[in-house]
């Protein structure tokens, strides 16, 4: 991994051209993105020079829409639509694009990896870029700043009956034999290669289970250095159940 390469600059300029835009016009900093005047270019920047302008649709007064991605700016939770990709088997990642690693993924989703990352730049959530730099092991959970760790739910429906549950219950330990530990997850960002492309939105890499600095979520859990550690709980929703994944901040509570 290339951390030399990592510039959340980027995106970075994408949020002060909207911000200052957004004081200046005194809107909401959505619809200051709206604006093809001052979004394209920050956004072409952001994109690495070849990434469509990101278009932020309002919904109401407190959320709105990225791509596929909806956010609110109030709570700052994050719903992407996702469904379920696998049953069985052995995975390295809760959640990828469809042009992800699908055959070792939990998850997938038509939604793109660099829409997200600038929903929650934009939500102020602030990426650990420094969690994990091999050959070092990655940073315990208490030394992980509030802003980069995120709760993370499924929400779907059985008939009528809409259920949420964390997505640590859908994801076993396969070494202890028991699903995965109630922790938060960590936001590391991703970065941008020498070529100036956002690996996670190259590789379709959303949520990692197995250590990988290329992906925008990592796992924290002690085992997340196996790649033979994780698979799918079992009762799981079968393949293609629609199911919408929630992104959130960590409690102030949940945090101790």
């Amino acid at each position: 991994m290339i951390r030399k390469y990592y510039n959340l600059g980027m995106v970075a300029v994408l949020l002060r051209v909207t911000a200052a835009a957004s004081l200046a016009a005194d809107v909401p900093a959505a619809a200051a993105l709206s604006d093809p005047k001052v979004a394209a270019p920050a956004a072409k920047e952001a994109a690495g020079g070849g990434g469509e302008r990101p278009e932020i649709v309002a919904l109401s007064s407190t959320r709105s829409r990225l791509g596929l991605i909806e956010f609110d700016h109030v709570s700052r939770e994050i719903l992407i639509p996702a469904q379920v990709n696998m049953e069985r088997g052995i995975l390295e990642y809760a959640l990828v694009s469809e042009k992800g690693k699908l055959h070792e993924a939990l998850l997938s989703t038509a939604a793109r990896p660099f829409d997200l990352n600038v929903v929650l730049l934009l939500l102020n959530y602030q990426p650990d870029s420094e969690w994990w730099v091999p050959p070092a092991k990655p940073k315990p959970l208490s030394k992980v700043g509030m802003t980069a760790r995120l709760e993370v739910l499924l929400r779907w429906k059985e008939g009528e009956e809409e259920k949420t549950v964390r997505l640590d219950e859908w994801i076993s330990d396969l070494v202890t034999g028991k699903p995965a530990a109630a922790t938060p997850w960590i936001y590391t960002g991703s970065y941008f290669n020498e070529d100036q492309q956002f690996v996670a939105e190259v590789d379709g890499s959303f949520l990692a289970l197995y250590h990988d600095g290329r992906s925008l979520i990592n796992n924290p859990r002690e085992g997340a250095d196996n790649d033979e550690q994780w698979g799918p709980a079992s009762g799981i929703p079968s393949k293609g159940t629609s199911v919408v994944v929630v992104l959130k901040p960590v409690a102030p509570a949940a945090a101790k």
